[in-house]
């Protein structure tokens, strides 16, 4: 994003590091409401369930009426993992994950939703990716 897109799109900022642990840095809160685009990718699994909280409620805070909020990784869908392979792939992930920090896990879609709520975020679509990972795309009402 830094080194492409920043040049070539006026209204593309530079990559904002979050610990979503800790309170959003100024370069956010500073800007509520006005963010139209948040992408996380490959974070939500290898973090405490806190982490994820504190992602919903900056995103809430963040993003303007309409904006998107991407998702990406692993995920379960009604309580269940899923994949090509039945789900195995991303069982084992999730046992090894919890064997390292047993705050990780892989997350399912649903209690996200219910995260994303009080926020005024919406789940408004979900996509099958590569290698049992899904693209889950959120809107700020």
């Amino acid at each position: 994003i830094n080194d492409h897109g920043c040049k070539v799109f006026k209204n593309c900022l530079p990559a904002i590091a979050l610990d979503l642990s800790k309170p959003w840095p100024s370069a956010v809160t500073e800007k509520p409401g006005t963010f139209v685009l948040l992408i996380c990718s490959n974070t939500l699994h290898i973090t405490p369930w806190e982490c994820s909280e504190g992602f919903f409620r900056g995103a809430g805070e963040a993003l303007a009426s309409g904006g998107n909020l991407i998702l990406y990784g692993p995920f379960k869908v009604d309580g269940k993992f899923i994949g090509a392979d039945f789900g195995e792939g991303n069982q084992k992930f999730d046992e090894k994950l919890r064997s390292t920090n047993s705050a990780w896990g892989i997350r399912d879609i649903d209690d996200l939703v219910k995260l994303a709520a009080p926020c005024g975020i919406s789940l408004r679509s979900k996509a099958d990716m590569p290698a049992n990972n899904l693209f889950l795309h959120f809107v700020k009402e």
